[in-house]
């Protein structure tokens, strides 16, 4: 007779999974180092979630609902999607939601890269930030909320490798006057 599954083991060790990665990320992740850490074994992972892929799927989907509930914490800018943009810049800026930055700019390397475990969900990220950009930008095109979500990734990258806040802050607003500016005529 076979060992009975243990929800809460599980979630627990979704939750500690996540944490890891956000501290160390992706890249070179092997079972053995991971469930070390998490204070079980391979096996026992491979147990609780079938495959090291989905493991990590999980982990993804975690790491990003986590994302979700800061973004709840989101505040500013109620009726002026241009203060509610520069909010938002603030937030997704932030020394907090680096880890999940770094994330998401491993997961879409590893798509660039033919990793099919990653494809899905960079494609899925990509979208969900337009459709977020879409929402609060009313009246924007699917073009143009790629635009902003384009913009703004690799200003975080280039914060995120330099480390220029005020030089990449300062490309910010330059192009959140753009914006201004476009929206006026």
């Amino acid at each position: 007779m076979g060992r009975r599954p243990e929800p809460h083991k599980r979630a627990e060790l979704l939750e500690k999974a996540v944490d890891y990665v956000l501290e160390h990320g992706l890249q070179g992740l092997s079972l053995r180092p991971l469930a070390q850490a998490l204070g079980t074994n391979a096996r026992m992972l491979i147990y609780h979630f079938g495959s090291k892929e989905k493991l990590l799927t999980e982990v993804l989907e975690a790491a990003q609902a986590r994302q979700r509930a800061l973004l709840g914490e989101l505040g500013g800018g109620a009726g002026d999607p241009f203060a509610a943009l520069e909010a938002f810049w603030r937030w997704f800026s932030s020394p907090r939601l680096a880890p999940f930055a770094r994330l998401l700019y491993e997961v879409e390397v590893g798509a660039l890269q033919g990793q099919l475990e990653y494809q899905g969900f960079a494609r899925r990220a990509i979208h969900g930030w337009i459709g977020f950009v879409l929402q609060g930008l009313p009246g924007s095109t699917p073009a143009q909320a790629s635009l902003v979500v384009g913009t703004l990734a690799g200003l975080l990258l280039d914060g995120l490798i330099t480390g220029e806040w005020e030089r990449v802050n300062g490309a910010f607003g330059g192009f959140l006057e753009v914006l201004r500016a476009g929206s006026r005529g």
